[in-house]
């Protein structure tokens, strides 16, 4: 019964020079009321938005309740610019099978679609991950909305951080730089978390293909080429030196010149290859530079996972009948 009841309904409504069937369907019967719809309909379909909103607030002057005008109020109040009363319209009127308001409705704001579903991406649960869909259209859109949507990637993974949700902060690191590799906060962001996470591979990839790009942009300008953010280096760095190329990561260090605790990450990280290379006296000078003055943020970043990590270490170790020390491990 349902079913006939709403084609019958979208039949009617597909002759919209019926002024008698409008106004059957508009609750309303036929005369200046549904006259006055038509027009602001026609109004609408040639452009004339203002004219057509004039219409519909006529008709729910003395038909407050009429949907046809409620909700064609709401869409001529967006086109001309007037976000606030459309929404208001469309939540007095709940939208119903009518064909030319569907029609109207997508025409208004199916193209506007990408904007509307990456504003619910970021609704749902506060420990839901980026939806794939969305980061996959983001792909085909323009390059401004796409560092646009890349920029809210990393609102929400610094957003988890806060919440110390790091495996979460990583699903929205990850979905930003693939869709903005050559973004330097994108990467910055990305190459932390994967660092932190023991993902050393896809940090240094990721680093390195930014570099690259500037290296290449700057030959192509036959310029200088710009170096990167000090971080962005220190993150690169760290990722070499977790991969056993220590003095490859001192030499990425050096061009950016660590001094002074400012540059604790810098420090921090040379310090760290310096010891694994034996070099003493080099690493207890840029591991004092780099804990001194910014403890704190050296604990976070590495001295507080790295314990944890040996803790469970040692747990284990225990539980299998001992560890042993580094060979190298002298005092």
């Amino acid at each position: 019964m349902t079913r006939i009841r709403t084609d019958r309904l979208w039949r009617q409504m597909e002759d919209a020079a019926d002024a008698t069937a409008l106004g059957e369907i508009a609750g309303m019967e036929s005369g200046p009321g549904a006259e006055t719809v038509l027009r602001g309909l026609a109004r609408y379909d040639s452009g004339d938005w203002a004219g057509a909103l004039s219409d519909f607030r006529t008709v729910l002057e003395s038909m407050p309740d009429n949907p046809v005008a409620r909700l064609h109020c709401g869409l001529a109040a967006w086109r001309t610019g007037d976000a606030a009363s459309a929404l208001a319209a469309f939540r007095a009127a709940h939208p119903f099978p009518h064909h030319g308001f569907v029609l109207r409705f997508l025409e208004a704001f199916w193209p506007l679609r990408f904007e509307i579903e990456e504003l619910r991406a970021f609704m749902p649960r506060e420990d839901a991950p980026p939806e794939p869909a969305l980061v996959a259209q983001a792909r085909t859109v323009s390059d401004e909305r796409r560092a646009r949507f890349a920029a809210k990637l990393n609102q929400a993974g610094m957003a988890a951080i806060e919440r110390r949700q790091y495996a979460l902060a990583t699903a929205y690191a990850r979905a930003s730089v693939e869709l903005t590799p050559l973004d330097e906060d994108s990467v910055a962001l990305f190459a932390a978390l994967s660092l932190q996470a023991g993902h050393h591979a896809e940090a240094r990839a990721a680093c390195e293909r930014f570099v690259g790009h500037l290296l290449d942009t700057g030959a192509e300008s036959q310029g200088e080429p710009q170096l990167p953010d000090s971080m962005l280096v220190s993150f690169w760095a760290m990722s070499l030196h977790e991969a056993g190329e220590h003095r490859a990561a001192l030499a990425v260090l050096s061009r950016i010149r660590p001094e002074g605790p400012e540059d604790y990450r810098a420090n921090l990280v040379a310090g760290l290859c310096w010891m694994m290379l034996g070099e003493k006296a080099n690493a207890h000078d840029c591991l004092d530079a780099g804990l001194r003055e910014f403890f704190l943020d050296s604990w976070e970043l590495v001295v507080e996972p790295f314990i944890h990590r040996t803790m469970q270490w040692l747990e284990t170790g225990q539980e299998a009948g001992g560890n042993r020390p580094a060979e190298n491990s002298s005092s």
